[in-house]
């Protein structure tokens, strides 16, 4: 028999996980049959309880945060000390303070000797971030005095566009004609606040094709032809005479 504690008796010859909710000095009695009839013990101020620890945990920081952000959790607690998350032992974090970057709910288990305690749970919770990409609605490499129209996709609450590093003064909409060869980035933001920027998307200046026409004669005998050719070929060709190929047959004289 157990007096003063939770569990008062047991008939088990080795009783254990006897709990005692308030600290102090308390006996402890064996009661014993066999045939020749009972027989106790009481042992006097044989259990001692001592209060045990119950750590405290705070944060130095909100507890809502965007991807890649943190909180530091910490106490003042000593002893043997084990962060918790989910109610499960984190790996190595074993000091006074430990440094959040996942959600979940932390405690912190503390023993001292025989006696440990668990601290109170904080609750930490990580805000959906946006992903930004550019989608450019076009060739990157453009002439010069050209654009490519850039698309940082739909649904953010802001937008910034920048160029090489830079704020691109009032380029705050989805869309954003750019017009100079440099490196272009987007920073979006959600509703939340979070934000991300996107990898960057060169634009550069393609040079313009070198023509040159070569003809068979200049002055050809009526009735004779003169052969025009290309020193290229090249993807597209429009002659001012209509034709597309690289090569073309001359029947009148004029300017071509």
């Amino acid at each position: 028999s157990f007096t003063g504690a939770g569990t008062t008796s047991s008939s088990s010859q080795n009783p254990n996980n006897i709990c005692y909710p308030v600290a102090g000095t308390y006996d402890v009695s064996l009661t014993i049959t066999n045939t020749c009839g009972n027989f106790s013990y009481t042992h006097t101020n044989y259990i001692q309880v001592i209060n045990g620890q119950t750590p405290t945990i705070t944060a130095n920081g909100p507890l809502s945060f965007c991807s890649g952000g943190s909180v530091i959790l910490q106490t003042t607690s000593t002893g043997n000390l084990q962060w918790l998350l989910n109610g499960n032992n984190i790996n190595g974090a074993t000091n006074q303070s430990y440094i959040v970057n996942a959600g979940g709910d932390y405690s912190l288990s503390v023993r001292n000797g025989n006696c440990s305690g668990v601290s109170n749970v904080i609750s930490v919770s990580i805000l959906l971030s946006p992903v930004s990409i550019i989608s450019p609605q076009g060739n990157i490499a453009i002439c010069n005095g050209d654009s490519v129209m850039l698309d940082g996709g739909n649904g953010f609450s802001t937008y910034q566009w920048m160029f090489n590093g830079n704020q691109i003064s009032g380029a705050t909409n989805q869309f954003y004609s750019a017009i100079s060869q440099g490196n272009f980035s987007l920073i979006v933001s959600n509703a939340n606040g979070c934000t991300d920027t996107s990898s960057s998307i060169t634009i550069s200046f393609s040079s313009a094709p070198s023509v040159q026409i070569s003809a068979s004669e200049l002055v050809p005998c009526e009735g004779e032809t003169v052969s025009l050719s290309l020193n290229n070929s090249f993807p597209e060709m429009n002659w001012s005479t209509g034709e597309t190929s690289s090569e073309i047959i001359i029947v009148q004289s004029g300017n071509y």
